[in-house]
């Protein structure tokens, strides 16, 4: 069993990733976000997000004329959803569906729009891979596995788990390194 957890599952994973419905990816990062701003409300504070007020308007304006340009590029099957969270953290992540969220300490510690481009590109990477569905059928696999194990047939732990991993997900260097390639290769050529 160990050994499959480490060796079979991943690579099962990699291989029904792609041939999962876009519908379906879809469906499933409406349920991990769904968990993700229920947890980032807890955390946060209700006001989490970082909408349009009359102070923000002019700069989510150049985020979604920078997304519009990335979006073009790498030339996904659906639009981008970007959500910009009111926190300090140097950091942004993916989720399936096509979600990407930025955390307002990444955009403050960007040194202009094009380094910024560069981190919202390497999360389309993830995007574009399907990392993040990839993780899920991973995780949901291992729990179903060892749920089934334990005396849980319904699965009801293997949903949790997989949405919980996408949430506090690291992928590992290779996952990092194709996502940053995507990024590279399709990079426009003037400034964004």
């Amino acid at each position: 069993l160990l050994l499959f957890a480490i060796f079979a599952l991943p690579a099962i994973a990699d291989r029904m990733a792609p041939l999962v419905p876009t519908a379906l990816d879809r469906r499933i990062g409406a349920l991990v976000e769904f968990k993700t701003r229920a947890e980032l409300a807890r955390s946060l504070g209700e006001d989490f997000e970082c909408r349009t007020g009359r102070f923000q308007r002019p700069g989510r304006a150049a985020l979604m004329k920078m997304m519009d340009r990335l979006e073009a590029a790498a030339g996904l099957p659906l639009p981008l959803n970007i959500t910009v969270v009111r926190e300090n953290k140097k950091n942004a992540f993916a989720l399936p569906g096509e979600r990407i969220y930025v955390f307002k300490g990444l955009i403050d510690l960007a040194d202009g729009p094009d380094e910024l481009a560069g981190a919202i590109a390497h999360e389309i990477g993830h995007i574009a891979h399907r990392d993040g569905t990839r993780s899920i059928l991973e995780a949901g696999g291992l729990s179903l596995m060892f749920g089934m194990l334990l005396g849980d047939f319904v699965g009801g732990g293997a949903v949790v788990t997989a949405a919980q991993t996408v949430l506090q997900n690291t992928y590992s260097r290779g996952v990092e390194a194709a996502a940053e390639r995507l990024v590279v290769l399709r990079a426009p050529q003037q400034r964004v």
